[in-house]
This record gives structure tokens, sequence and C-alpha cells, in this order.
């Protein structure tokens, strides 16, 4: 399964999120591309302790959802996010693209990168995470939202 955790899985996705453009045009749901780029950015930095998220539903958070939806189920359209991701609402907003792209590419290296001796924080949505199902979750969700550009 890839894994953001795994060069070349995360070389592949760091690749197609070169070719994302200010003018691509998504396929579903209402983000821009300018605005995709720091939603993928949040929840890297809330997974490396850079930005503090809420607890979302318990529910998620039991054992059995979290691996189905971290391991086993498609990605919906639509899924459930924190308010910290959502764009118009507690999401960072966008500035100028390409720094926000760069910006992307610190936080995946942060993110691979973090140090043993601080582990990743809680997902708001399925609460403490191993870091290799961090690393699943978070590949889902940057193949997710590239696939939404055609990517």
């Amino acid at each position: 399964m890839k894994n953001l955790l795994n060069p070349p899985d995360r070389d592949a996705l760091i690749s197609r999120l070169a070719r994302l453009a200010p003018d691509s045009q998504h396929r579903w749901g209402t983000m821009t591309a300018d605005q995709v780029v720091p939603h993928l950015t949040d929840p890297l930095r809330t997974a490396t302790g850079d930005r503090p998220a809420k607890p979302m539903h318990a529910i998620f958070s039991k054992p059995i959802i979290q691996d189905l939806a971290v391991w086993i189920m498609p990605w919906p359209k639509g899924a459930p996010t924190a308010e910290e991701f959502i764009q118009g609402k507690k999401g960072t907003p966008p500035a100028e693209f390409e720094r926000d792209k760069h910006v992307l590419l610190l936080a995946i290296h942060q993110f691979v990168n973090q140090p043993e001796d601080k582990p990743y924080a809680p997902n708001p949505v399925f609460g403490n995470l191993s870091p290799r199902a961090w690393g699943r979750l978070m590949w889902r969700h940057l193949d997710h939202h590239l696939r939404q550009f055609g990517l």
C-alpha cells in the first residue's frame, strides 16, 4: 500500500504536485487549485504538531473505524474533515500559488523527517495514529486531491 513515508511513493506524488497549476480545473468539488494547496498543507502541519486541530467525533477514533478509513475503504468525495482544514472556515487561506506549493513541499519534508522522539500529534478525525498510518492517510489525502485536479 502506498505511503508518504515510502520514498518512491512520495516522489511520485511530488511529481504529480509539480504539474498542479493555478489554472488547473477541478473534476469535482468546489476548491480551486490555489485553495487545495494550503488544504493539503494543513493536515501535514497538524501531524507534526505545528498546527493544532481540535478532535471531531469519537466514533472515528475507534480502532476498527481507523483501520477501515486509513487502509481499506475508498476515499469518499466530501468526506468529513476538521474545520482547521476547510477553506472559508479555519483552513489556511491561499496566498501566492508557487510559494504555497513550496510551503507544501516543506511540510511534506518535515512530515517524513519527524524526529522519533517527537511523535505525530493525534489526527482530529481518527485520534492517535501510528507513523505508518499517518503516512498512509496523508498519501491518500494528497492522492485524492491530485486526482481531483486530473493529476
